[in-house]
């Protein structure tokens, strides 16, 4: 074996230390690579992350304002992967009702929606599954129940489940709002809680007359409510034992002496007493009407004296001041009045029902109500709600804060509300007006063979088929 000189040694050594060191170098090369393929590849799983879902709330056209503006804000600060969208639906129940049963049908509905007790659509959807009950998202996200009127749970639940979140409560048409300017010129003693049925009458004589003397009535003293509201009077004479209808919804109770003697008493005011406007006098508006001194008292619910401020407002003229109280009790002793409730629900088909509830919550907490109730005095279901300066302002009366105590006492005391047990709540309110409307326009007279009929009507629908498909 030969030897190696010097110089071939170094040679070698120098080469083989190059070796090493490109042999080194190689893999460094291939890691950086992988490690840059690796920072591509996350940063692509961020992005897909990142992705923003869009929720649907349904609801009525005309019921926006401003607790939906803010509970978008609300809503986008704590969820930034979600955001919400409004969708009203233009043309009130009679388009709002169908178009939400259609798009449940269809598989296209929102995640969310707004529902109401009083065209009984919150019963059908429960019915037909097209809400779902909140009682678990409820109970887990420790929501306080209590903060509400108690009457409101028992009107948002349906075959012992919470379906809906209660936005707004009123009594139904449980107010009596009166012209405190023309009582006050007139020396008349102003209604109060503890009026009755014969004080009222005996007032509104008083203030019946044809002021013009050509021989034609053109002041009055009352409106009544009727319609399907026509029940609250109902009840100042049967209290809760029934209205047109039994507490079952099962069985019409227009013939049952009660309701008889109710009935006949509001038939009087029109047609034995004349204390009510006519219909030609309504013509131009009843607001414009009360507003001139020619109605001295109306019955009506939370929005009717706000109403009449709105329209002195929107006139910048303020020519009379009005105040209310509650409805007089009758022969009952019992206030005429049921828990008549709007509700936010989620639907059955949402994806996110926890996002989709903490969205709801945002519209019917505290300051929820207060924009609910800012616009036309008609605030949320609420207790807490009446403390909000906002509310105590002089905003619809000189003393808003004595006016919402009323309220909130007359809220306190709504009895429980009755409904078809079928869900025909349409039809039964059609025969509750068309049925009962010749008796206020003097084109029928009250007797047991009108009532009679007038029952069978009612019955009918209450026969007929549950409304909606059953789940």
């Amino acid at each position: 074996m030969r030897s190696l000189s010097r110089r071939e040694l170094l040679r070698s050594g120098i080469m083989g230390a190059m070796g090493l060191f490109l042999a080194s170098c190689k893999p460094k090369t291939v890691e950086v690579t992988r490690v840059v393929e690796k920072v591509v590849k996350e940063t692509v799983v961020v992005k897909e992350a990142a992705k923003v879902i869009v929720l649907r709330h349904m609801l009525r056209a005309g019921d926006l304002g401003s607790r939906y503006d803010r509970a978008l804000i609300e809503f986008s600060d704590t969820h930034p992967n979600m955001k919400y969208k409004l969708e009203p639906i233009p043309g009130g129940d009679p388009e709002y009702v169908p178009k939400v049963m259609a798009m449940h049908a269809a598989g296209t509905i929102g995640d969310s929606c707004w529902t109401s007790i009083g065209s009984v659509n919150h019963y059908q959807y429960a019915d037909m599954g097209i809400t779902t009950p909140l009682d678990d998202l409820i109970e887990s996200a420790n929501f306080d129940k209590s903060a509400y009127y108690e009457n409101a749970w028992p009107s948002a639940s349906y075959n012992g489940k919470i379906y809906g979140l209660p936005e707004t409560i009123h009594p139904g048409t449980a107010m009596l709002v009166y012209n405190k300017t023309l009582f006050e010129k007139e020396g008349v003693p102003e209604p109060n809680e503890n009026w009755t049925l014969d004080d009222l009458l005996e007032t509104a004589k008083l203030f019946t007359r044809d002021t013009d003397k050509d021989g034609k009535v053109d002041m009055w003293g009352f409106l009544p409510s009727t319609g399907r509201l026509i029940v609250m009077l109902i009840r100042c004479f049967s209290g809760y034992e029934y209205d047109m209808i039994n507490p079952e919804g099962t069985k019409a109770m227009v013939n049952q002496p009660k309701t008889k003697e109710a009935l006949r008493w509001v038939a009087d005011l029109y047609q034995k007493y004349k204390v009510c406007p006519t219909p030609e006098a309504l013509e131009s508006g009843f607001n414009q009407l009360f507003i001139a001194g020619r109605v001295a008292m109306f019955q009506t619910g939370c929005w009717g004296g706000p109403g009449v401020s709105n329209t002195m407002r929107a006139k910048k003229e303020w020519p009379i001041e009005w105040w209310v109280t509650e409805l007089p009790k009758g022969p009952s002793k019992v206030l005429g009045s049921h828990s008549e409730l709007d509700c936010q629900c989620i639907t059955s088909q949402c994806k996110h029902k926890r996002e989709a509830f903490d969205f709801i919550v945002y519209l019917v907490d505290k300051e929820g109500s207060v924009l609910r109730g800012l616009p036309y005095g008609c605030p949320g279901a609420r207790k807490d709600q009446w403390d909000d300066p906002r509310l105590q302002g002089t905003r619809f009366t000189k003393d808003d804060k004595a006016l919402f105590k009323i309220y909130d006492s007359i809220y306190r005391k709504a009895g429980p509300y009755y409904y078809p047990a079928n869900l025909q709540g349409q039809q039964a309110f059609q025969v509750y007006k068309q049925g009962l409307d010749p008796l206020w326009l003097g084109k029928a007279e009250p007797t047991d063979a009108f009532f009679d009929d007038v029952n069978k009507q009612l019955q009918t629908v209450l026969d007929m088929p549950k409304a909606g498909a059953s789940k």
